[in-house]
């Protein structure tokens, strides 16, 4: 059902009479569009990368972000030795052409094993946001939107998690499970010990939306709390949750280096930035670049995700939503 109703349009040009015309409107359509339509995704897309282009910091993190990334994900083409090849006649070599990032104790060359460790530490910390994006989504979904008791239970229990020293609870644990854990384990435990953050954030601002009339209306068609939530409420708390999950990111992978070093992460000879850097502690005075490489890999990335986090926090900030 759709009703007519007329407006006043703007002034034609050298005039200053304004026309009546006469617009239709469709009660239900345009009660309950919150989803963008195509030209404005679109709109908004091209005023990111413009807003990316305008910051050189945030761009030049960006590239060397996806550098890092692609590096990770096609090592086995860019160097022809392999992670596990020891050749002790090339042990301790400094860095050259043949061998851009030097060898190890082994002979192995440390390029290619930087870009491996890559890969386990950029899928822990994607995988350990996952797991942390759901559980935060789903339980602060739900306590912003129930409220009462709902919402009184599941804070208390972001409090009690807050409250805890997040990294003794997964050495303890991975230390409890068994010496050898597995990569699916580490990021089940990073991820569990990580959804807080998000929780709270997507609790603030469902509590904010859920008083606004479009929800009012789909309540009143009778649409289940289900559909509500999730195609009406939880579109609203992307911003927040994505620059979240991009700190989250940096976190996780100190978290899976740390263990890593002590011994409780990956195992050997599975290559980790982490694991790479215990394996050098006694050859930083003889050969440091064992040391320098992964260690300088886990300082770019971090670097890198908190310097995109800050600019998603302001690209996508309401005022400067409002302000295009």
């Amino acid at each position: 059902m759709a009703f007519s109703t007329p407006v006043l349009d703007s002034p034609a040009k050298g005039g200053s009479r304004r026309a009546v015309v006469v617009q239709t409107v469709h009660p239900l359509r345009d009660t309950l569009r919150s989803a963008p339509t195509r030209a404005s995704r679109g709109s908004d897309h091209n005023c990111f990368s413009s807003a990316l282009r305008k910051s050189p910091l945030a761009y030049a993190a960006f590239i060397v972000m996806s550098l890092i990334v692609l590096g990770a994900v096609f090592a086995p083409l860019m160097s022809p030795y392999h992670k596990d090849k020891i050749d002790l006649t090339r042990q301790y070599l400094p860095p050259s052409l043949d061998h851009p990032f030097g060898t190890d104790d082994l002979g192995r060359d440390i390029f290619v094993r930087v870009m491996h460790g890559g890969r386990i530490s950029l899928a822990v910390g994607f995988l350990a946001m996952l797991v942390a994006l759901a559980i935060g989504v789903a339980a602060g979904g739900l306590a912003g939107y129930y409220g009462g008791w709902v919402d009184a239970v599941l804070m208390r229990a972001v409090d009690l998690m807050l409250a805890v020293p997040v990294f003794f609870v997964i050495l303890f644990l991975s230390s409890v499970v068994s010496p050898k854990i597995s990569i699916v384990a580490v990021c089940l435990m990073i991820g569990f010990t990580q959804w807080m953050e998000v929780a709270r954030l997507v609790r603030a601002v469902v509590m904010t939306t859920k008083e606004h009339e479009f929800v009012d209306a789909a309540r009143t068609l009778g649409l289940p709390d289900r559909r509500i939530i999730v195609r009406h409420l939880l579109p609203h708390t992307t911003a927040p949750v994505l620059v979240a999950i991009t700190l989250g990111l940096a976190q996780a992978i100190i978290i899976e280096s740390g263990l890593s070093f002590l011994g409780f992460g990956v195992q050997p000879p599975t290559p980790s930035w982490g694991a790479m850097l215990q394996n050098a502690q006694s050859y930083l005075s003889d050969c440091p670049w064992i040391a320098i490489f992964p260690g300088l890999m886990i300082c770019l990335t971090v670097v890198c995700c908190n310097v995109l986090a800050d600019f998603l926090g302001e690209a996508m900030s309401p005022a400067r939503r409002a302000a295009r």
